[in-house]
């Protein structure tokens, strides 16, 4: 819903939470957005084809098993953002992720959080 609404022309919103997927439904009224946003309950099976851009807020250890199926779902030169994450868990991510293709571009911290983007080249 934030990439709609900073000028995605449109966005799919994934997640295996029914409860979740609703809430996201709800949010997605409230912000005007329901037109151009596809809500997938479901896991990442559920989608078809690379993406250019991918977000995913989820714990370090759910984000490293994810891997291998998360890069692939990031089109060539498209950018994978990372949240989520402890600061301490951020470069061992990295190299996670490196490892599907995908090169570090930045890090942002907030306190203890770590966000990680990163780009498959392309």
């Amino acid at each position: 819903i934030g990439a709609l609404l900073l000028g995605a022309r449109r966005a799919v919103a994934l997640d295996i939470d029914p409860l979740a997927a609703e809430a996201t439904r709800e949010n997605a009224r409230a912000n005007a957005v329901t037109d151009r946003l596809r809500v997938v309950c479901g896991d990442l099976r559920s989608l078809r084809g690379a993406y250019p851009l991918v977000v995913a807020n989820i714990l370090y250890q759910v984000l490293l098993g994810l891997a291998p199926e998360l890069g692939r779902r990031v089109a060539p030169g498209g950018t994978l953002i990372l949240s989520g994450l402890l600061t301490s868990e951020a470069a061992s991510a990295a190299r996670v992720y490196g490892a599907q293709g995908l090169e570090p571009v930045r890090e942002e911290t907030e306190g203890e959080w770590a966000a990680l983007v990163l780009r498959r080249p392309g």
